[in-house]
């Protein structure tokens, strides 16, 4: 769309379509349990949606959150139950926290990986799950997961 020297007008000269997709939660992976280990203590944070649609079980109040010193190692390891068929499509998983983003993924249904969070204060760990098939825009519409956990860095 070039525009008119001197004026704020443009002048259209070509129009293509479009489409929009709206994935629901059967279309997106599904995340089954994702554990964060650091020396003396384990936290496992598992998919337990309410029968009425309306979110999980297991929320915390602020002062009962997963609690990690800063500068310190926290291992995490994601387990998803989808796709049954991993020969047709893989997931793809991605760590972050702040604007660091890491590929951890191990295998089809697993990522494993390693994150430290300097400032303190409440943070989110961020978990993405991304088909392969999501990644390349083909013949399939975008579909992912992500689970935010938070935490309190002391």
């Amino acid at each position: 769309m070039p525009k008119d020297s001197g004026a704020p007008t443009y002048h259209l000269r070509r129009f293509t379509g479009f489409a929009a997709f709206v994935p629901n939660s059967q279309d997106a992976p599904s995340i089954t349990t994702i554990v964060l280990s650091r020396p003396g203590r384990v936290d496992t944070f598992f998919h337990s949606p309410r029968t009425d649609g309306r979110g999980l079980y297991n929320l915390w109040s602020t002062d009962s959150l997963c609690e990690v010193q800063s500068g310190e190692r926290v291992d995490l390891t994601v387990s998803t139950g989808t796709p049954i068929d991993t020969t047709v499509d893989r997931n793809r998983f991605f760590l972050s926290s702040g604007s660091t983003r890491t590929d951890i993924t191990t295998g089809a249904l697993r990522g494993a990986g390693s994150i430290s969070l300097a400032d303190t204060g409440y943070q989110s760990i961020y978990v993405e799950v991304v088909p392969l098939s999501s990644l390349a825009y083909k013949d399939a519409a975008h579909v992912s997961t992500t689970w935010a956990i938070p935490v309190r860095v002391r």
